[in-house]
């Protein structure tokens, strides 16, 4: 090879590397331009935004017609635009509070920024009254933690969900792209740049969980514990699915001091619907249901109470007629009565084997699986081992006998729904991210009680509310329910827990509903009336959509 063909061969080489290069070169521009250009475009206007306030929205829940419950609304926010006149800023101290004083303090300095706290009505009223240029008012989504079904819902904190449905659905509800940015177009010195003004940034996606309860249920429910500023708490089932319409729990948490709810020793932040208690007489409805269904106690059989139960030296009274007792009476007025002789040696025939078995079958002792962690378990003895005196205990719902709430609703929807148990049901499903409804399971039911059986109990339960113990609980429509007190605590600081479980109305049952107070007067007097107050209420609400 010559030297001149040698240099023609150094030639192209150089010109191809040229080419290549630039053809890399313009590979690398296309991507940057054509390719990636949305993202690049927002580091750009990145490099001269100044973030003004920043919200954490996750997700919704809402109600099972779509309403909210906990979600994100648009709130306005105090504006601070360029110096402010000292008479301005003790207005505005004055308006927002001591607090807002070091929060002034701090961004004195600043050209634009925003109040991190939404207004309230009056202070947005105080606000839109002034003329002042150095103050003014911006919207931004914001995530409110209202009472609306607090203890079921949740706590979140941050970002993160600690209990209820926010710890459940964290994993679904955490996303960076799920916030809510005010910001500003600026300068190199943080000025903002004329005619472009302040912006919002709003996520993409969306999240929403839909539950089964209904708003307007549960707002009636929440009423009425905090003006009776009970502990304890109501839940209310639909009888035909067992979804859950209400559930609610008091005492409520201080929502603006958290720190001082956290060392309060009524321990505001337990969800009562589902932790465990003595149900007391409420028991005597599986005792009963045992007996009929199973044929060892006849609807039309007749005892004799004499004003107590005598087992060795142990004595149990008839709470209702302590000094003569009833002598013969039905078993129906037994129910209505609530009297404990009757019951107890009814209890001693059934033997623990057969209640102890209509008593899982209900679903005592074990979760309603609604999705929450915290959802006690309750209780049920072992039938192995039970002593005559343990075995009274028992049919009383004391000793070792546990349940929820919860599963007391569970157990009166079975009752009223002609026997047939359908497990409680909390989430419908949810919405993730687009237009997909990605749709909760519907649990089966299953027949616990023969019809007959189921219809003559009701018929009892009614007694119980027309000329028993319950009668506080009369309403329009009508109703069937159980009272019960159960004895707790210790023997130097006893405590009574009234209990009140029932459905209504009377002919078609609709709805199941357990109220549970701590430390009440007894189950008639003191749960049997909110009973009332909140299913009348609940029996007038307009059926959606008629």
């Amino acid at each position: 090879m010559d030297l001149r063909e040698l240099g023609y061969k150094r030639i192209l080489i150089v010109f191809g590397l040229i080419f290549l290069a630039f053809f890399l070169l313009g590979l690398e521009l296309f991507r940057i331009q054509i390719w990636n250009w949305p993202r690049y475009s927002n580091l750009a206007v990145g490099q001269r935004r100044d973030i003004l306030l920043r919200n954490e929205l996750r997700g919704d829940f809402l109600d099972r017609y779509g309403q909210m419950l906990r979600g994100t609304r648009l709130r306005r926010y105090l504006t601070i635009r360029g110096p402010i006149r000292q008479e301005i800023l003790s207005r505005l101290e004055g308006l927002l509070g001591p607090e807002s004083r070091s929060v002034f303090a701090k961004n004195v300095s600043r050209t634009n920024w925003i109040y991190p706290k939404p207004l309230n009505t009056n202070q947005l009223e105080v606000i839109s009254g002034w003329s002042d240029p150095s103050v003014a008012i911006v919207s931004s989504p914001y995530r409110e933690q209202n009472r609306a079904a607090w203890h079921l819902l949740g706590l979140v904190s941050g970002d993160r969900g600690l209990s209820g449905l926010e710890y459940v659905y964290d994993p679904l509800f955490k996303n960076e792209e799920r916030k809510s940015t005010v910001f500003q177009i600026s300068d190199g010195f943080h000025r903002n740049l004329p005619g472009l003004g302040i912006r919002l940034s709003l996520p993409s996606k969306r999240t929403e969980v839909y539950l089964t309860l209904d708003r307007r249920i549960q707002q009636i429910v929440d009423t009425v514990l905090d003006r009776e500023q009970i502990t304890g708490a109501i839940v209310i089932l639909d009888v035909k699915t067992g979804e859950i319409l209400a559930m609610s729990s008091r005492p409520m948490v201080d929502l603006n001091n958290l720190g001082a709810s956290i060392g309060d020793t009524r321990e505001p932040f337990i969800n009562r619907a589902i932790s465990a208690y003595h149900p007391g007489s409420i028991f005597k409805l599986v005792i009963l249901s045992a007996g009929l269904d199973s044929g060892r106690i006849l609807r039309n059989e007749l005892f004799f109470d004499p004003g107590f139960f005598e087992l060795g030296s142990k004595k149990w009274f008839c709470t209702t007629a302590r000094d003569t007792g009833h002598g013969k009476i039905s078993l129906g007025d037994a129910l209505a009565f609530s009297c404990n002789p009757v019951f107890l040696s009814i209890a001693l025939r059934l033997k623990p084997d057969l209640i102890l078995q209509y008593a899982d079958k209900f679903g005592l002792g074990q979760p309603c699986n609604i999705g929450l962690k915290d959802e006690s378990w309750g209780s049920l003895p072992a039938s192995p081992g039970l002593t005559l005196g343990d075995q009274a205990n028992i049919a009383l719902g004391e000793q070792d006998v546990y349940t929820t709430p919860l599963q007391v609703a569970s157990l009166v929807q079975t009752i009223a729904n002609d026997g047939i148990r359908i497990p409680p049901r909390l989430t419908l499903g949810y919405l993730d991210g687009g237009d997909h409804f990605q749709k909760n399971p519907v649990p089966t039911g299953e027949r616990i009680l023969r019809s007959e059986t189921a219809r003559v109990v009701r018929e009892m339960m009614a007694a119980v509310i027309t000329k028993g113990t319950g009668q506080a609980a009369k309403m329009p429509g009508g109703a069937g329910g159980k009272t019960g007190t159960a004895q707790s605590g210790t023997s130097n600081n006893p405590k009574e827990h009234a209990w009140f479980a029932g459905f209504t109305p009377l002919d078609q049952p609709r709805y199941a509903a357990v109220v549970f107070c701590e430390q009440g007067i007894s189950g008639g007097q003191t749960a049997a009336p909110i009973f009332r107050e909140v299913m009348t209420a609940i029996n007038r609400l307009p059926d959606i959509g008629k």
